[in-house]
């Protein structure tokens, strides 16, 4: 059966008339806006499909900014939003656009291409480098553009596609910013091998920057992973065999090679069981005897003077000092505690605590570092 909106508010020939929506009031343009957004986002076009459209166009250059922020949150994921409406409402004032831009599917590669190259609004145009699977063509546009911010906000949208040419010719370009080379190592999607080809591709110069940046990073992990106190914990290693683990270790971050690379890389993305490892595989040194140093001699009091100032990211150390707290509040119940005790004691102390990281996670990560 075909909706009839004019019923509503007896708006004699409104039906066939779509501009008779000036004849209402704006509470009831603004109700009349959501009726036709309903219809729209539950995809109720088929006969009324025209008539829909029509009075869609008419609200979407109506004066009041208010119908059209609304007609754009509610109908930014709509499969059913005309084109032409969702393009309109992308280049309207940032209030309206942000939605449809950032979510609409409605929006092709060729039109967020077309925003890129006429669109002044940095802050709409930073929406566009969130959308999810951002493509190559519009990923290598964004980079033509050379607005550091933009690129970098492609850089942390997980889901853009960036081309190896791509990647190349940005840390070619790019590599002295530590805001950029901070957003390339943090790239989740970045594959290992791709991030050492592109390290052996730089030129000579940005490969001296380069180096430099890594050993930041590798002094800030020297720090945290190799403390001069030592905690007493159980089945700690020999005296001589601890010497022995610096002294490796040491050598091993003087290298200044293409591995610190993989390495800090493994960090960034938070996981210690492929960076303790890698540095195991390095170094010649039995992986439990790194796993078992790496961890628990880390004490509460070095790591929070660290916490702020180490430069490392965020989520790897909430998850190292997740571990922290379960011991310390252990420790504090008088709780002897061992390494087969970790995984029971921080999935008790996720549970008591209500942390927001989910037991089965954390657990996860506990079984690689300490029962692989």
């Amino acid at each position: 059966m075909k909706q009839d909106f004019s019923v509503r508010y007896s708006a004699p020939g409104f039906c066939n008339n779509p501009e008779s929506i000036n004849s209402l009031n704006a509470e009831q343009k603004y109700s009349f806006a959501l009726q036709v957004c309903y219809f729209i986002e539950n995809g109720y076009l088929y006969e009324e499909e025209d008539q829909l459209k029509d009075y869609l166009k008419q609200l979407t250059i109506y004066p009041d900014l208010e119908i059209r922020v609304l007609i754009a949150n509610r109908l930014k994921n709509s499969k059913h939003l005309p084109h032409e409406i969702a393009l309109k409402l992308a280049f309207d004032i940032n209030k309206v656009a942000a939605p449809i831009i950032a979510d609409s599917p409605q929006l092709n590669d060729y039109d967020l291409i077309t925003l890129l190259n006429t669109s002044k609004e940095i802050s709409k145009l930073i929406v566009l480098t969130k959308r999810n699977n951002l493509s190559e063509e519009v990923c290598f546009k964004v980079a033509s553009l050379k607005n550091l911010s933009l690129i970098i906000s492609i850089m942390q949208n997980p889901d853009s596609q960036i081309s190896f040419e791509l990647y190349r010719n940005l840390l070619n370009t790019y590599y002295d910013d530590q805001s950029f080379l901070n957003a390339l190592l943090m790239r989740k999607s970045l594959d290992n091998g791709v991030l050492q080809k592109l390290v052996i591709e730089l030129n000579p110069e940005a490969k001296n920057i380069i180096t430099k940046h890594f050993n930041l990073y590798i002094n800030n992990i020297t720090k945290i992973f190799c403390p001069t106190d030592i905690n007493s914990f159980e089945d700690k290693p020999a005296h001589n065999e601890e010497t022995e683990l610096r002294r490796r270790i040491d050598q091993l971050y003087s290298q200044n090679s293409l591995n610190n690379a993989i390495i800090i890389h493994y960090l960034c993305k938070g996981d210690l069981y492929s960076f303790l490892y890698s540095i195991a595989k390095l170094s010649d040194i039995p992986f439990s005897q790194i796993r078992f140093i790496a961890i628990n001699r880390l004490t509460t009091k070095e790591f929070e003077n660290l916490y702020y100032s180490s430069g490392l990211p965020v989520n790897f150390m909430e998850a190292i000092q997740t571990i922290l707290a379960a011991i310390i509040n252990a420790s504090k119940e008088g709780v002897r505690v061992t390494k087969s005790d970790f995984p029971l004691l921080i999935s008790k102390y996720l549970k008591e605590n209500k942390a927001k990281y989910k037991v089965e996670g954390i657990g996860y990560l506990l079984k690689l570092i300490f029962l692989k």
